[in-house]
């Protein structure tokens, strides 16, 4: 920032030097020409610097113009060029020339009120002789070690323009043969002759002290001298630039910091999920030392597996012929029924012809039944007559006999009837068992009937059934193999590399505990991380907020337009100054500078009064 200082007090000891003539250089226009102003404001200080009183001098290249308006709030203006009355208006003053050269120059003088004077800077001078405080009037004429304080502080009510873009500087001639000692700490020293000036800069919105110590025998001051100009040398123009960088510094370390907390943030949601991770990674390596431990075991039961599997794939093998007999099987069984069937039709038949004689044979029993009972009938009757006769004594010895044969004939008779019901009863329980055996037989010729309508109906899918399972069956003996095969080979090269991957298992397990603690022990140093991170963000931002609190000097923008002193609604001036001065301090007076800044009341003529205003403002300066 020193450096800085430097080169900016190195420009401005220059362009105090010019400034005032440049206010004289017409600029070239293109198109229709318009009036232009160069704006100078003169301010009249006291010896300890507030303000007195301030003007404005306006020079005009009128360019041709016959009227030109210029807007604020003045007391009093008056013309320095001419005889042409300033107009007053209630926001500003007009001025109509009649013959006025239309390339000449015009000037005119605006006094400001003094309660609207807003200056970037305001300033508190104070003096010491030899080191006890003092007025201004005690130091004049003095003999000792005069210490003069300028106390700078920037004005919040200032224009942002005003405030960003205007330079300071601050200088005091000393004639070197009237003091015998200088001492101006931090200012620029400049030789002019018997004079040495001491220069003082400040950037934009900086505040500020200067002190300057002159031992002298005879102390006076022909005051101090302020000037603010606007930064718009080319050398000035990285500052936009710089400014650019900066805000870009700001917002990639703010970017940072961000990014940073949201690293931070994502290490400490870490921790938990490293935490079980860690605990995972032991609880593995306990699965491992059980798993050794158990190995042994593993490859036993292994072992009995594949004996298994062995055995249950040779009883199926041993199967695979019995699916061929089951087929056999079911194509026999259907030809048997088929056979049983054929028989019993061929049975049906004669079991019906047996029905029709039993059926007869019942009715020739039943007719000769009723004979003989007619005929048992008759000769009961007879019997019974010739007993009647007998009693009576009216039969014959052969007419008895007689009687007594029909009597054992009867009885006879009656002995067949009873074995003809006998046999009549037998042929009927036949010939209902015959209907019985009938009836069975058509029962049993139906069932087989549909048996072997069911046996051919589902014999297609029982011969499928029987042929898949038989090619099921060897799939699954072709798959156990192929499972004893891969299982052999897998107990073979669990057996060869087992304690090879148990070692690896181990040294691996080992290794990434390891490593999950020493990022535990990481993640606990996220807090002192986040407070570093804190901290860096902490002086970037009160560095950058210092900087920008001590002074505007990266707001200053080369290139924003000028602005007027006295209204926005003015035209953007082609310069602007800012010169103050305090009193004289003088054995004889205290002198107010700008009061000579008044024109003359007598008449001098037009070219005297220009002459007395670059007077003015040279002695001003100097």
């Amino acid at each position: 920032m020193k450096n800085h200082k430097k080169i900016i007090s190195k420009i401005l000891i220059l362009s105090m030097v010019v400034a005032v003539a440049m206010t004289g250089i017409a600029p070239v226009y293109a198109g229709e020409p318009k009036a232009g102003f160069d704006e100078s404001m003169y301010v009249s200080l006291d010896s300890y610097g507030a303000v007195k009183e301030a003007s404005v001098v306006k020079a005009c290249n009128l360019n041709g113009q016959l009227e030109i308006k210029d807007y604020g709030n003045y007391e009093e203006v008056t013309n320095m060029s001419g005889y042409d009355k300033p107009l007053l208006d209630t926001d500003g003053v007009r001025f109509q020339f009649k013959d006025q050269d239309p390339l000449s120059r015009f000037y005119f003088n605006c006094k400001l009120k003094k309660e609207k004077i807003e200056l970037p800077w305001s300033f508190d001078v104070s003096y010491k002789l030899n080191g006890v405080p003092a007025t201004a009037e005690r130091i004049a004429g003095a003999d000792g070690l005069i210490e003069i304080k300028i106390d700078v502080t920037t004005n919040p009510s200032a224009g942002d323009y005003f405030k960003n873009n205007m330079l300071l500087q601050v200088a005091l001639l000393v004639n070197m043969e009237e003091v015998y000692s200088l001492d101006a700490p931090g200012s620029q020293l400049q030789s002019m002759g018997t004079y040495k000036a001491v220069v003082f800069a400040a950037l934009p919105g900086e505040e500020t002290q200067f002190t300057i110590r002159i031992g002298s025998d005879a102390f006076e001051s022909e005051g101090i001298t302020m000037m603010m100009i606007p930064g718009t040398l080319e050398q000035l123009q990285n500052i936009k630039e710089l400014k650019e960088a900066k805000d870009k510094l700001k917002n990639s370390g703010d970017a940072v910091y961000f990014a940073m907390n949201d690293i931070l943030s994502t290490m400490e949601s870490m921790e938990n999920g490293i935490s079980s991770l860690n605990k995972g990674t032991k609880g593995m390596e306990d699965a491992r030392t059980t798993f050794n431990a158990g190995k042994s075991q593993m490859q036993s039961l292994g072992d009995q597996s594949l004996k298994d599997l062995s055995a249950v794939n040779a009883q199926l093998k041993e199967m695979i012929p019995y699916f061929e007999t089951a087929q056999k099987m079911n194509d026999e069984l259907i030809s048997d029924i088929s056979g049983i069937l054929s028989s019993l039709e061929d049975l049906e038949d004669p079991l019906k012809d047996t029905k029709s004689s039993v059926v007869s044979m019942n009715a020739q029993l039943t007719s000769m039944q009723t004979m003989l009972k007619a005929l048992n009938t008759q000769i009961e009757t007879n019997l019974t007559a010739m007993k009647t006769l007998a009693a009576g004594g009216g039969l014959t010895a052969y007419e008895l006999t007689a009687l007594q044969g029909d009597a054992a004939i009867a009885k006879i008779i009656g002995n067949y009837e009873g074995n003809i019901d006998s046999l009549l009863k037998g042929s009927v329980a036949l010939g209902k068992s015959t209907v019985d055996i009938i009836n069975v037989t058509n029962e049993l010729i139906d069932e087989s009937d549909d048996l072997n309508g069911t046996l051919h109906d589902y014999k297609d899918d029982v011969d499928a059934m029987i042929e898949d399972s038989g090619q099921l069956t060897t799939l699954l003996s072709s798959s156990l193999d192929s499972s004893l095969l891969f299982l052999t080979y897998s107990k073979t090269l669990l057996r060869e590399s087992g304690n090879k991957l148990d070692s690896a298992a181990e040294l691996s397990l080992s290794g990434m505990s390891e490593l999950l603690e020493k990022s535990l022990l990481g993640l606990k140093s996220v807090d002192s991380l986040r407070t570093a991170n804190d901290t860096i963000k902490t002086t970037v931002d009160d560095e950058l907020a210092s900087i920008e609190e001590e002074n505007r000097f990266l707001n200053l923008d080369p290139e924003a337009p000028l602005v007027s002193f006295t209204s926005d609604k003015n035209p953007e001036p082609e310069s602007i100054q800012i010169i103050l001065r305090t009193e004289e301090i003088s054995i004889d007076q205290f002198s107010d500078d700008l009061t000579d800044l008044d024109p003359e009341k007598e008449d001098i003529g037009l070219l005297a009064r220009i002459a007395a205003l670059f007077k003015r403002m040279i002695a001003v300066l100097i």
